[in-house]
């Protein structure tokens, strides 16, 4: 609250001859100086009451020539503004001249759309003619592909219809035959042994031997057996 009223500044009644000796308050900012000057009705100063402020003495024909130069400058600036008027009414939407060239630009939008869809129409046709070229080609493509893939699942099954009589073919060993087989297998006997020489002949079984023999002053290993 103080500091609401340190923002006040009171002034007496007299001063501003206010009647009946009422008390007001004034506004003043905050941290701000007020500049004090003279009350209106109060009248002129006594310092200012017979001053007079000297009148300017121009050089002979330097009103004319000031004249002179203002009129050539509202002259100048008025002719401007006017230039400046027209070119913006010419330019403008409600113009006529933008009333002509917004139908140009409607001819020329309507020429160039027709043009584009006959160009379209053309490039369609190419296209057309092309996908069905391509279609035939990919439709002989895949037919020649499915005579050979029909020609090797032919081969395919001659095959193992060949492999399959072979097999039929082969002595099968039935339940009665099973002992004298058996008995067969434990009689032959098998060997899996093999030796290879230098000339790459291979000979099987365990009857191949290692001897060494000189030739040309070198102990030479030769294998003799049965050859293969």
């Amino acid at each position: 609250m103080q500091r609401a009223l340190s923002c006040f500044r009171k002034v007496a009644a007299s001063e501003f001859h206010v009647p009946n000796g009422v008390w007001s308050l004034q506004f003043v900012r905050w941290g701000r100086k007020r500049r004090v000057r003279k009350p209106i009705w109060l009248g002129t100063a006594k310092s200012k009451l017979f001053y007079f402020p000297p009148t300017p003495n121009f050089a002979p024909g330097e009103k004319e020539e000031i004249l002179k130069l203002y009129n050539d400058y509202r002259h100048m600036v008025k002719s401007m503004k006017n230039y400046f008027k027209e070119e913006f009414e010419k330019t403008s939407d409600t113009s006529v001249l933008a009333s002509e060239n917004a139908r140009l630009e409607e001819e020329e939008h309507k020429k160039l759309m027709e043009l584009n869809r006959v160009e379209n129409e053309r490039l369609a046709r190419i296209r057309e003619e092309r996908c069905k070229t391509e279609f035939h080609a990919k439709q002989q493509e895949l037919e020649q592909k499915f005579a050979e893939y029909e020609e090797a699942e032919r081969k395919r099954i001659e095959e193992a219809d060949e492999i399959i009589r072979f097999y039929k073919a082969q002595p099968v060993i039935t339940l009665n035959d099973l002992d004298a087989a058996i008995d067969k297998a434990m009689e032959t006997e098998l060997d899996y042994n093999y030796a290879i020489d230098l000339q790459g002949n291979v000979y099987q079984g365990r009857q191949a031997t290692l001897k060494t023999e000189k030739k040309d002053n070198v102990d030479v290993t030769v294998v003799t057996g049965i050859q293969s």
